[in-house]
């Protein structure tokens, strides 16, 4: 059996990426986006007896907002990375590579697809609301708003904002 290679980033570059099935919102210019954090067997029980947090939360930076927000099904990795270098200019070169090589590491984890021809992005969950489980927390330092997740209430949280570590209270 031959061994499986990971595509190089140039294979990459005709591909079209649309946003996976994943809440997410812009704050403050920056796009957030919670998944739900994957454990191993050994991470899981320290987890449960540490009563760490079941999602993660990533705020993308100015690039990655952007990269986010052009992974709408309609434009190919090539695409999008000429784009961004339209509206970043010199910071993002060598612009395919970086955009494949960012791209590829959001489907690795389930945040992208690729698709050989046009797609859809699934912004069904746009908007972290109540609906979707998430409430509304006061960050005690700060005092920015933050959704978590109704499971992770009462749990540690890192600040988007002030990048403080807290503790969200239960009353959401």
């Amino acid at each position: 059996m031959a061994p499986s290679r990971r595509p190089r980033l140039e294979d990459l570059l005709p591909l079209y990426a649309a946003r996976a099935r994943v809440p997410w919102e812009v704050l403050e210019d920056r796009a957030v986006l919670v998944f739900p954090k994957q454990y191993g067997p050994f991470e899981r029980l320290v987890a449960r007896l540490a009563r760490g947090p079941k999602h993660v939360r990533v705020t993308l930076d100015e690039l990655g907002t952007a990269t986010w927000l052009l992974a709408d099904g309609s434009r190919t990795l090539q695409q999008i990375a000429d784009e961004l270098k339209a509206r970043l200019g010199e910071s993002v070169d060598p612009a395919g590579p970086r955009t494949a090589a960012f791209l590829q590491g959001l489907r690795i984890r389930g945040l992208v697809d690729f698709y050989e021809g046009p797609a859809s992005a699934d912004d069904s969950l746009r908007g972290l609301t109540r609906e979707q489980g998430f409430l509304p927390v006061a960050c005690p330092k700060c005092k920015a708003e933050v959704r978590l997740h109704e499971e992770d209430a009462g749990k540690r949280f890192v600040c988007p904002r002030c990048r403080k570590l807290s503790r969200a209270s239960r009353g959401g």
